[in-house]
């Protein structure tokens, strides 16, 4: 996008994972339009989305896709909070340490707060714990008491097993920014046992597809990061699946089981596959995206939509960050009128809500 920091200007996560040599291997993508969308050629059925909000940034991406407007939100540094975080942390009962000149802090000798360095600077601060040392009620407890003192979109609370205290200190350092952190995927996370709570502030369930649905009568359910991120309770059904065939499989038996509905759901995979640098593991994360198609379209009616779109992007040759690019908006279904380019995600959620009559 123009509005992207520069050494973001180039980015394009499609063309950069997926060469034009390559793209005969995804037919099924190919179909829906993927690969005209990431040259810049549209069609009826595809388009682009621009990023509305700011930064590049799962949290706000997500809700945004799903019809809600970003809060107002200040990039907090644990270091510039301190002042908050110690005492709130140890009135809640927390061993608070601050380590790295100030630029973190160590809780009850398992869990490490500082700040993300995989997203935009300021879009969230993480608490990183070993659940070899403590439980995941724990851990988002002390996220619940983060939230309360910091700005930001997102505190993450996430933890694995099998980390030593040792190994998550031993790779606080100091990076770009002012900010101070660890780069997770590089620590071991993100592995068997993995589990994680995004703690956001600020967007209105009312605004959004699932309660909309869900108040009109239509199940509703989410699966993969969806399930974590999307604002609100309500009852509706959550499964917080990271693992690719997992999230397919579940799609595929949520389809079968709903005579209508919403089903919303994340490969997460092709994210952590960018924030790890690893073009051939996100190459296979869509290739595995790609032969599901291939068994999924068929099961497709008139009276279905299929919409393919992204939070934002993560171009894997272009470091670990997210990237703010325009996102593919792929739809396979009846659309009333032809796509033209969305000034923001929230045009995915106005598709949807037109197709079933909620405009």
């Amino acid at each position: 996008m123009p509005d992207a920091p520069e050494q973001q200007q180039g980015a394009n996560t499609t063309n950069h994972v997926i060469s034009r040599e390559q793209r005969a291997s995804f037919p099924h993508l190919a179909a829906l339009g993927l690969f005209e969308a990431a040259d810049g050629t549209f069609g009826p059925a595809v388009g682009r989305a621009a990023l509305g909000y700011p930064g590049a940034d799962s949290y706000l991406g997500h809700n945004e896709l799903l019809g809600g407007t970003a809060p107002e939100t200040h990039p907090d540094t644990v270091r510039g909070r301190l002042e908050f975080l110690i005492p709130a942390l140890e009135q809640a009962g927390f061993i608070v340490h601050p380590i790295a000149d100030n630029g973190a802090l160590w809780v009850n000798n398992g869990i490490l707060v500082s700040d993300n360095l995989e997203n935009e600077p300021g879009m969230a601060i993480n608490l990183a714990a070993t659940f070899d040392i403590v439980d995941l009620e724990t851990l988002v407890r002390a996220g619940e008491v983060v939230r309360t003192q910091v700005r930001n979109p997102r505190v993450i609370a996430f933890g694995s097993p099998e980390i030593s205290p040792e190994s998550i200190l031993s790779a606080v350092h100091k990076a770009s920014e002012g900010r101070t952190g660890i780069v997770t995927p590089e620590v071991g996370f993100y592995k068997e046992g993995y589990l994680v709570r995004h703690l956001g502030v600020g967007f209105k369930p009312d605004d959004e597809l699932p309660l909309q649905f869900m108040q009109a009568g239509y199940p509703v359910e989410l699966i993969g990061k969806v399930a974590d991120v999307a604002a609100g309770d309500q009852g509706i059904p959550r499964r917080p699946t990271v693992d690719t065939p997992g999230v397919l499989s579940d799609i595929n038996e949520t389809w079968e089981r709903l005579e209508s509905g919403l089903i919303v759901a994340t490969v997460q995979e092709t994210d952590l596959s960018g924030h790890a640098e690893d073009v051939d593991r996100f190459r296979d994360i869509l290739r595995q995206v790609d032969t599901w198609l291939g068994e999924f379209l068929p099961r497709l009616d008139d009276e279905s939509l299929l919409i393919i779109s992204a939070d934002h992007g993560n171009d894997p040759t272009y470091g670990t960050h997210h990237t703010r690019e325009y996102v593919p908006v792929l739809v396979r279904g009846p659309l009333t009128e032809p796509l033209t380019p969305m000034s923001s995600l929230r045009g995915v959620a106005a598709l949807c809500r037109s197709f079933f009559g909620l405009a």
